[in-house]
């Protein structure tokens, strides 16, 4: 089942923003949770919500990487031991919107 052993690989909010024009943002929070703004500020922005993502995670390619973000951290880390565990290349975003927006 899912190694619960292995801590989740992490980029703080700030490090993040260095390099988010870059990369795959995979959010995890409710359809109704992200502003138009908060999406905007992401080139590849998927939204996936937690409680959809063990029957839609196969839209993913598990030839990118993706940075996992949700509203602070702790639903990011649930999709990452889901994801890491079938194989996908996956970062959780420590913090979450809630630390990016002390930054933006």
């Amino acid at each position: 089942m899912f190694n619960f052993l292995k801590k989740p690989d992490t980029v703080s909010a700030k490090d993040f923003l260095k390099i988010s024009d870059d990369v795959f943002v995979l959010d995890v929070r409710e359809v109704d949770e992200p502003t138009k703004k908060e999406q905007a500020l992401f080139i590849n922005y998927l939204l996936l919500p937690l409680s959809t993502l063990a029957d839609s995670y196969k839209k993913l390619d598990k030839n990118i990487h993706y940075y996992i973000l949700c509203r602070s951290g702790n639903r990011a880390s649930k999709a990452f031991y889901f994801l890491n565990n079938l194989g996908y290349k996956v970062t959780v975003i420590s913090g979450g919107m809630l630390e990016l927006k002390k930054f933006i």
